[in-house]
């Protein structure tokens, strides 16, 4: 009953990130400090021994992290190995200061570079090299994290760690425009 409760909690978005983190460590996977988790346990999926993350990553909310391949129980149930139950299973690999944004999904046996972002939904299916940009249904690379940054360098705020009630009043205060100036096309 208390192990339920505990589960819960941590299926939740109530328990923090480094409960998460410590948690996911004692079932296996390998975590680097200054990881976030942002969402529930369910982002690590049912094999999280298999995954391994390095530091300073940031997990957004709904990221999912598959290590198996479902599909192949229609394989078992059509008695394609002779009776046999198969799995398909592989780890996931991931660098060093990722982003990894809402509701993206990351395939078995895909290794992910260092600085990277990956953007909202996106599906992985292959391996992403370092300092790449990533978008879409398969992913694909779309920039480098350099021509990220030359994009968004003057669009950033410097508002990380502000009060709460300074920040609503920063940006109730300022115009849309000056936010997303005309000269920035958005994104393929």
């Amino acid at each position: 009953m208390v192990l339920g409760k505990i589960y819960r909690f941590f299926l939740s978005e109530a328990g923090s990130s480094k409960a998460k983190c410590n948690y996911l460590r004692k079932q296996g996977a390998e975590i680097g400090e200054g990881t976030v988790i942002n969402g529930n346990l369910k982002t690590f999926g049912t094999e999280p021994y298999l995954i391994k993350c390095g530091k300073n990553c940031l997990f957004a909310y709904g990221v999912h992290l598959v290590t198996h391949d479902g599909g192949v129980s229609v394989l078992n149930k059509l008695n394609k190995y002779d009776g046999k139950r198969a799995d398909i299973i592989a780890k996931i690999e991931i660098g060093d200061n990722v982003y990894i944004g809402t509701n993206a999904m990351v395939m078995p046996g895909v290794r992910i570079g260092s600085n990277v972002v990956i953007g909202a939904s996106a599906v992985v299916t292959h391996d992403i090299p370092d300092n790449s940009v990533v978008v879409g249904i398969p992913a694909r690379v779309i920039k480098t994290i350099d021509e990220y940054y030359e994009k968004h360098k003057n669009r950033v705020r410097f508002t990380v760690g502000m009060p709460l009630k300074d920040k609503k009043k920063y940006y109730n205060n300022i115009e849309w425009n000056d936010l997303f100036p005309a000269d920035n096309e958005l994104d393929n």
